[in-house]
């Protein structure tokens, strides 16, 4: 279940749908609250849009403050990994720290 605060938040109220289904598919593996090794990969991603729109999707999460990148998948072909974070609680505000998201490796 997400949080009220979540949704009711600028943040959320931001993402276009596309990232929002990503957010929701990526909480749906979180197993615990400090859980620190999610992965949605391009492969699972393309089963409902677009790698451009998936990629995207990432960007505006990242952006938001929802995720975080742990892992950038790539030179090892190994699957992205992400965290949930809670940087979107700043979001809008003068302390909001922006994430950076890395190349990220299509999983094909």
């Amino acid at each position: 279940m997400l949080p009220n605060e979540l949704i009711d938040s600028k943040a959320w109220q931001e993402l276009s749908c596309y990232a929002r289904t990503v957010y929701i598919e990526i909480r749906r593996k979180c197993k615990s609250q400090n859980d620190n090794n999610l992965s949605y990969t391009y492969r699972e991603a393309k089963k409902i849009m677009h790698i451009n729109t998936f990629a995207k999707a990432l960007r505006e999460l990242v952006n938001n403050g929802l995720i975080d990148i742990v892992r950038s998948g790539g030179l090892y072909r190994k699957c992205n990994i992400f965290s949930l974070s809670d940087r979107w609680k700043f979001y809008d505000q003068e302390n909001f720290k922006t994430g950076q998201l890395k190349v990220l490796d299509k999983d094909f």
